[in-house]
């Protein structure tokens, strides 16, 4: 039963969907994308560690790489199923976390009828008043027995009363406590869930970022650095001038002039 702020509960709903249609439609997807490129990068991660060696930070990146490696790893990248489980957990979790929220929204959440008649109800054989008591409703025109209450937003009175969730836009009381008490279980569980994947793809996305920081400091590329060119032969690296002008070169230097995306599929591009 939904009291007078129902529109609460498609607040709710509309947050969580929002919220899982990030996580479904990008966070997982990109986490298996960036499974496979930190497969593809392995290789040349560990090449750029000995180039980094004339930096003298070998100890120091090493040590950091193999931390790296072994959050990676074993934890993500080398079990390929780990992603399809996640894509299960969450499904599982997301389903029960519906359902335990609308079933506390929309069950019978412990309403005492009320009294139509204009006459007294006669008073209950237990004690009268008190906190462990029966106390009389003028609205409902009923004895309410201990730990209920009259909700002024569902207006009526419910049995063990617990508290008025704008949330689920209703009463959680006698009925619904329990299925109540599941659906925090289990948006915890699925919050808990997508706040771990979501740290995986910030720590991997950071270590992409590291990696081509990297590689960028010794002037190589991720094909130099998979292929070996520079460490498998004696061969110098030619573009290699030290940390500061190899950034420079980076971000600073003139670009080659070429032919466009756009200019090779669209020729008229060019005349604009």
């Amino acid at each position: 039963m939904l009291g007078s702020n129902a529109p609460s509960l498609f607040f709710t709903n509309g947050l969580l969907l929002i919220g899982l249609s990030i996580y479904y439609g990008y966070v997982l997807p990109k986490l298996g994308q960036l499974a496979a490129l930190q497969q593809q990068h392995e290789d040349g991660r560990h090449d750029v560690v000995g180039s980094l060696s004339s930096f003298n930070t070998t100890n120091y990146t090493t040590s950091t790489t193999n931390l790296e490696d072994l959050i990676l790893d074993w934890f993500l990248f080398d079990q390929p199923t780990t992603v399809t489980w996640l894509y299960w957990i969450s499904g599982i979790l997301t389903v029960f976390t519906f359902c335990t929220l609308l079933n506390t929204a929309l069950l019978d959440l412990g309403i005492l009828p009320p009294l139509s008649s204009l006459k007294l109800p006669a008073p209950p054989l237990s004690s009268l008043g008190g906190p462990a008591g029966h106390r009389y409703c003028s609205t409902c025109n009923i004895f309410r027995p201990p730990r209920s209450k009259h909700c002024n937003f569902c207006n009526c009175c419910v049995s063990k009363f617990d508290h008025h969730c704008a949330w689920t836009g209703n009463c959680i009381g006698a009925s619904n406590h329990r299925v109540c008490f599941c659906f925090l279980l289990s948006i915890t569980l699925l919050l808990i869930l997508v706040t771990a994947v979501s740290v995986c793809l910030l720590w991997s996305l950071l270590s992409l970022l590291g990696y081509h920081a990297a590689i960028i400091t010794v002037a190589q590329t991720t094909n130099n650095c998979v292929r070996g060119i520079y460490q498998k032969s004696s061969a110098m690296n030619p573009n290699n001038f030290g940390c500061w002008h190899n950034w420079c070169h980076s971000f600073w230097c003139k670009r080659n002039p070429g032919q466009s995306i756009a200019q090779r599929f669209f020729p008229s591009y060019s005349s604009l």
